[in-house]
């Protein structure tokens, strides 16, 4: 039934997504909301909320504000916040409040540039569509603002990481790859603004989650940087998976990794890989057979429907799956779930 969910809670909407990605690079954020939106992000969505601090605010938004446009009144408490916090940029990420009374947020962040004399810019997120597409507006927002050809005369021996946040990697795993690898640069993830300014000087780029990849293929256009696609972290999961010759394996995550986890089931002899999603899907990686999910039930009618003999995807499914009788393997995925999980506990 459309929009009838029994065990899955609403998912993390745009502006949550480029909250994610904006966090830790020392800037002062303004959600552009009546204060849920920011409640939301701080209390479910933002993990690192609770050991990392950051300069997040909400627009505070009252009724009349939203009715009578007075745009003048955010432009001044931001100029005010640039004073208090001297960030090292403004962002402005818009919501469903600011979609619906047609807020002009990049205008508005031109105003607080001009009048505050610190770099100023605009998400464009409105709260209809998913985390993953707020992170891939930010990526390009960032890049756009502070990636120039003046900024990049050479190129360096790093390795640039994008599509890294909290609802796709886990955290800490994360963080040991990248001091296991000193020549990663994981853009949005570290504290490290000027890493998107010397984005151009990359020796290549890894697209870790479909969000990255339009900021990969940008990257690629105005700085001639190649990027692959992998998730080296679904690669590891995906190989500690033992006995999978001959199965047929439905698995659910999203799509990078699905795709590099598949690889390594079928070389492992798997019979057959379905990759199920609710979320971003690149035409470019998208095989035959793959599961759109939309609903719910999607998910529920694919276990049911006997063509799997594993299921890898996160528990918080599992309920869904009562008539699936093959073997269910967790695979932790905090953008379904919202939990936090060591996958090798």
């Amino acid at each position: 039934m459309k929009g009838f969910r029994k065990v899955l809670t609403p998912f993390a909407p745009d502006q949550s997504g480029a909250v994610s990605v904006l966090y830790p690079l020392g800037g002062a954020v303004i959600v552009v909301d009546a204060g849920g939106c920011t409640g939301n992000i701080c209390g479910f969505d933002e993990p690192r909320w609770q050991y990392q601090g950051a300069a997040v605010f909400s627009a505070g938004l009252r009724d009349m504000d939203a009715i009578l446009g007075r745009d003048q009144l955010l432009v001044e408490k931001a100029c005010e916040l640039v004073q208090t916090v001297h960030p090292k940029f403004l962002a402005l990420v818009g919501t469903p409040v600011s979609a619906v009374i047609g807020t002009d947020l990049k205008s508005l962040a031109r105003l607080i540039e001009k009048k505050s004399g610190t770099a100023a810019f605009a998400v464009t997120t409105n709260g209809f569509q998913l985390y993953d597409k707020g992170v891939e507006k930010t990526y390009l927002a960032l890049f756009r603002k502070f990636c120039t050809r003046d900024s990049n005369p050479s190129v360096s021996e790093k390795t640039g990481i994008l599509g890294v946040t909290p609802f796709d990697v886990d955290i800490e795993q994360m963080q040991h790859l990248l001091k296991a690898n000193a020549n990663w640069c994981a853009f949005g993830f570290e504290p490290d603004l000027s890493a998107f300014q010397r984005a151009g000087q990359m020796q290549k780029n890894v697209v870790v989650s479909p969000s990255g990849l339009k900021a990969a293929r940008w990257l690629k256009q105005h700085f001639d940087v190649d990027y692959v696609v992998e998730d080296s972290a679904a690669v590891q999961f995906a190989d500690s998976l033992p006995d999978v010759r001959g199965k047929r394996i439905l698995a659910v995550h999203q799509q990078v990794a699905l795709q590099s986890a598949r690889q390594v089931w079928l070389d492992k002899g798997a019979a057959s890989v379905t990759a199920g999603t609710w979320f971003m899907s690149d035409r470019a990686f998208r095989q035959p057979g793959d599961l759109q999910f939309k609903e719910e039930d999607d998910f529920e009618a694919a276990a049911a429907s006997g063509e799997y003999d594993i299921i890898v995807a996160d528990s918080v499914l599992k309920p869904l799956a009562k008539k699936f009788d093959g073997k269910w393997v967790d695979w932790p995925y905090f953008a379904i779930s919202g939990k936090r999980i060591d996958v090798y506990e």
